[in-house]
């Protein structure tokens, strides 16, 4: 609920509502605030990557006037191509900007979910780089699960976009979010044509396979025919007995207790002293799915000791959690049902908190990646 001032205006980015789901000056809260009609908990991939246009109803109503109108927000800027790749053995979806170019290139992995992600590609197509949303795994053509994924895979996809007429070979970058922010890291550290690399709420450690049946005890990642080293995980404890059926799992208190009992920690370390490029960290410190602030804090020493010569630099957000996502939209949920494996597991971080994490965040990898592609 908003006063109007004496010309029947309300502004959004000056006035605080006076009542509501939020009682703060926030230009986007009406979108941000937005929740479902019916309490439900969704899977993780539940469509979260879809383009299609989102149709928002506004009405306002005093008394028995009212009025309303209809808005549409599309994820793809006018000109911006939607290109569906299929080859090379490669699987996902490219965005490219209108024009001729030559763009910056960047890839764009998912998570523990997999899949394609679009809606990042398509973002970033709209500020012209020319934008993969490359799939490595639950993705048609790729394999079901999160085990043993061929990081030449990846090299293949960096070759594919550098050698597009319409992309700048020599400025190539990397992003991804959770396990893909471990991967972009890993991809970083190896691949010398990488020369930026922004990880979400990511690892500095490499962590083994996952899939229906939680953590096996294989690698995430091969290279050269060979499981990259990771760091053990097991679960501590008897979660049915700690957790009631609908209550979430935090998981990071298990991932902090595996690195501690970890006996070759070094040998599971992705080495991103090597990374030929800049790098940006973003985490929130309190992220219940893994403790990706500390270790974010962990990799920001590492590159220091080591001394790192490019540009890096972290971003970390008090009282956020894991869903750092992208801006505007309604927040993720407090926990997911997972795709993968179908636990209930807690994304931790407050409302007002994360929406500033994301948009912040957001604004900050755009400047980045104009500085340093």
């Amino acid at each position: 609920t908003y006063e109007a001032g004496e010309d029947g205006c309300v502004d959004l980015g000056q006035q605080v509502p006076l009542s509501g789901s939020y009682d703060w000056v926030d230009p986007m809260g009406l979108l941000w605030t937005l929740k479902p009609r019916k309490e439900k908990r969704l899977p993780l991939g539940s469509n979260p990557f879809s383009t299609k246009p989102v149709v928002i109803h506004f009405t306002a109503e005093q008394g028995e006037a009212t009025a309303s109108t209809t808005i549409e927000r599309a994820w793809l800027r006018e000109g911006v191509q939607r290109i569906p790749v299929n080859e090379d053995g490669l699987h996902g979806v490219l965005f490219m900007p209108p024009g001729e170019g030559p763009f910056p290139g960047i890839m764009i992995l998912t998570g523990s979910g997999g899949g394609a992600n679009e809606r990042t590609a398509a973002l970033l197509a709209n500020h012209g780089y020319a934008a993969l949303g490359l799939a490595y795994f639950a993705y048609p053509g790729r394999p079901k699960f999160l085990l043993e994924i061929e990081l030449e895979y990846f090299e293949k996809g960096f070759e594919w976009l550098a050698a597009k007429p319409e992309v700048d070979g020599g400025k190539l970058a990397v992003t991804g979010g959770s396990r893909g922010g471990e991967l972009s890291l890993l991809l970083g550290s190896i691949f010398p044509q990488i020369k930026t690399v922004v990880a979400y709420v990511p690892s500095g450690y490499r962590w083994g396979g996952f899939s229906d049946e939680g953590s096996p005890l294989v690698p995430a990642w091969t290279y050269k025919g060979e499981g990259l080293p990771f760091v053990l995980h097991e679960e501590q404890g008897d979660w049915e007995t700690k957790y009631g059926p609908d209550e979430s799992i935090p998981l990071t208190p298990e991932f902090l207790t595996a690195v501690e009992k970890a006996e070759s920690l070094e040998e599971a370390t992705i080495k991103v002293e090597n990374t030929n490029g800049a790098i940006l960290l973003i985490s929130g410190d309190e992220d219940a799915m893994w403790p990706s602030a500390i270790f974010s804090r962990q990799v920001m020493q590492r590159l220091e000791e080591k001394g790192f010569g490019h540009p890096y630099k972290h971003l970390e957000y008090a009282c956020a959690g894991h869903g750092i996502l992208m801006p505007y939209i309604p927040l993720a949920p407090a926990d997911i049902v997972h795709p993968v494996d179908g636990g209930l597991y807690a994304l931790g971080g407050t409302p007002q908190p994360m929406a500033h994490a994301i948009e912040d965040s957001w604004q900050g990898m755009l400047v980045f990646l104009e500085e340093n592609l």
